[in-house]
């Protein structure tokens, strides 16, 4: 650590990094707002500055409003709540220009907010809970403040699920004493729960596939960290889970097992379950695609949400580049970006020898050799094929042919992880065919497509074939936010979420900003994020894991996917190849609360502790055959 602490101090650029990073943002936000593209936190920064700076408008906004409840603050962070101070200030203050009012310059009962800090989960959209967690105390110290009111029932889940929640979520989050948790851990305390609905048994479940150890893999860019090289063994335990997944979804309703669901007057009541009342929520989408292949197998309606963005990823760039070389053979952008794609493959000295040549597509034939060659020949013969069969066959057909029979699918396929691109094709198949409905030309059907490559905008007015608009609900855990469930499954309880780069700048409450730089010794890194983090695992008690911003919405994240369930929650995952002892992912944190639920990964040899003798949650745990 001493060590650490000389590289952060001595390290005589950190000035000259403030100058420069100031520098950027500073032209990056300017060049952002004369073209008239601003983000969010622009409009929110510049509404901030606007009322700071200028007293008389402050003053008109201060008169405007008279109180505002905002919901789910959780999820804002100190820029959103400095703009509500600013409004709320008392009106017979003047403002100063440069100064957020405190807690005590507030109108009282002026703001108003409700949220659950445990439901805290939009870290990449930069909510912070620490601003959260603070808002009691500085309200209680502001004129009439009121402080916190907790609603400690939950009335929306059966007793025996909120019994393994409180269970559960109390070996996971810190308590409210916990004078070791940091700031930006939310804190737990035990739910209430009403009346059990008769005639429905609740319970929790966790199910698990297979031995991964076949498939140990480093895990470096993958999400379960458990597929090898080819991805063949992790693929088939996710084609076990997908299976059991949907044959538990089938049992459900063919038995007609009794779920609770509202009644006449608000009041819960049993009735059989129906397709309608279970959801799959997943931490990320990545085994999305063969989940409702089972379904569809099995003949399970099924909805899911809408996709996000399919105009930015790569399998809708390569079909629009070769549908709009087809239309016009002498676009330039196209050309390149059809040669270096899956279609043509290229390599680079080949596309820069094409290109250099000049001239349209396959306008001549460049002297190429080996491997090039025959790739120039099949792509020349796919370019032909789409110019032949351009405005004489619908779109959709273009779209399926260059998926299924030119390569693309397998292109998509290649590559581990990249099974969530097979929803993209439903997507650009539907897209088309809603152009043929309209008797659109190719050309007019890829002038639509412009104007949405490269963005990142849900496609909401185009839906995917699916067998039903309605039946179980399909979506990511983020999109449950607010909604429940009689009956709620987690896929891919292994699943750790990216292991992502350092960040190349870091801002540190303590230190304030530092980076990522060359180093005398070893690899670059960031001395300074490397002593916070010694510090932090001070600040813990012996022994602790020592917790960052990530791990800590990880478990908010699992409590707000396993609190959506009113009468049954299915938690399903297989055995990973690496242990997770710090809690990345939904298993682990499942094994942090319950040790003996599964071993810690294939190579453990351990045998797993007893179940504690004695009443305790209606938990379970079941092994899935492959």
């Amino acid at each position: 650590m001493l060590l650490l602490a000389c590289d952060a101090v001595l390290d005589t650029r950190r000035a000259a990094l403030h100058g420069l990073a100031l520098g950027f943002l500073e032209r990056a936000a300017a060049g952002r707002a004369s073209s008239g593209s601003l983000m969010f936190s622009d409009v929110a920064w510049m509404a901030r500055r606007a009322l700071l700076d200028d007293t008389g408008l402050r003053a008109w906004y201060k008169g405007r409003y008279d109180a505002i409840m905002v919901d789910e603050f959780q999820d804002d962070n100190l820029l959103q709540k400095e703009l509500l101070y600013l409004v709320a200030e008392r009106r017979e203050l003047p403002g100063r220009a440069g100064r957020v009012p405190g807690p005590e310059e507030l109108r009282p009962g002026a703001l108003f907010f409700v949220g659950d800090e445990k439901q805290s989960i939009y870290l990449f959209r930069n909510a912070d809970v620490t601003v959260f967690r603070g808002l009691s105390g500085e309200l209680a110290a502001s004129p009439g403040g009121l402080g916190t009111h907790s609603l400690a029932v939950n009335w929306r889940s059966e007793p025996a699920l909120i019994e393994f929640f409180n269970a559960t979520f109390q070996r996971i989050l810190p308590a409210p004493g916990d004078e070791s948790a940091r700031d930006f851990e939310a804190r737990f305390e035990p739910l209430g729960s009403g009346e059990p609905t008769p005639g429905v048994e609740s319970l929790a479940l966790y199910l698990e596939a297979g031995d991964a150890g076949a498939a140990d893999g480093d895990g470096d860019g993958d999400e379960s960290g458990d597929e090898g090289t080819d991805g063949e063994p992790g693929q088939a335990l996710a084609e076990t889970q997908a299976r059991r997944i949907a044959e538990l979804v089938r049992d459900l309703v063919r038995d007609g097992v009794p779920v609770a669901v509202k009644g006449p007057g608000g009041s819960k009541i049993a009735r059989p379950c129906r397709y309608d009342d279970i959801a799959l929520l997943f931490r990320s989408a990545g085994s999305q695609n063969v989940v409702e292949r089972h379904f569809r197998l099995l003949g399970i309606p099924y909805a899911a949400v809408a996709t996000a963005g399919l105009f930015a990823e790569s399998v809708l760039a390569d079909l629009y580049a070769a549908l709009r070389l087809a239309v016009w053979p002498e676009d330039r952008a196209a050309w390149a970006a059809y040669l270096r794609g899956p279609l043509a493959r290229l390599s680079d000295a080949s596309v820069a020898r094409v290109l250099a040549g000049g001239g349209g597509a396959f306008s001549a034939g460049p002297e190429l050799s080996g491997d090039d060659a025959e790739r120039w020949a099949a792509a020349r013969e796919t370019w032909s094929g789409l110019r032949e069969r351009a405005d004489r066959v619908p779109a959709r057909e273009l779209v399926s042919w260059l998926w299924h029979e030119r390569g693309l699918r397998w292109n998509a396929l290649r590559m581990p992880g990249n099974e969530a691109y097979l929803e993209h094709f439903d997507y650009a198949w539907s897209m088309a065919a809603d152009a043929d409905a309209r008797s659109l030309r190719l050309a007019d059907f890829v002038a639509e497509l412009e104007g949405r490559m490269g963005t990142v905008e849900k496609l909401e007015d185009v839906k995917a074939q699916r067998a039903s608009s309605s039946g179980v609900s399909i979506m990511t855990v983020h999109a449950s936010k607010g909604l429940e469930f009689p009956v709620v499954i987690l896929p891919g309880m292994e699943n750790v979420g990216r292991r992502d780069d350092p960040p190349p700048l870091r801002a540190s409450p303590r230190f304030g900003l530092s980076a990522r730089m060359s180093a005398p010794r070893g690899e670059p890194g960031n001395p300074v994020a490397e002593l916070e983090r010694e510090l932090a695992a001070l600040d813990r008690e012996s022994g602790a894991q020592v917790m960052d911003e990530r791990l800590a919405e990880t478990a908010r994240l699992f409590y707000v996917a396993c609190t959506r369930a009113i009468s049954r929650l299915y938690m399903v995952g297989r055995l990973p190849a690496h242990p997770d002892a710090e809690g990345r992912s939904f298993r682990g944190l499942l094994l942090k609360a319950w040790p003996w639920a599964g071993k810690a990964c294939s190579k453990d040899q351990d045998p797993l502790p007893a179940r504690p003798d004695g009443p305790g949650p209606a938990f379970g745990c079941l092994s899935i055959a492959p």
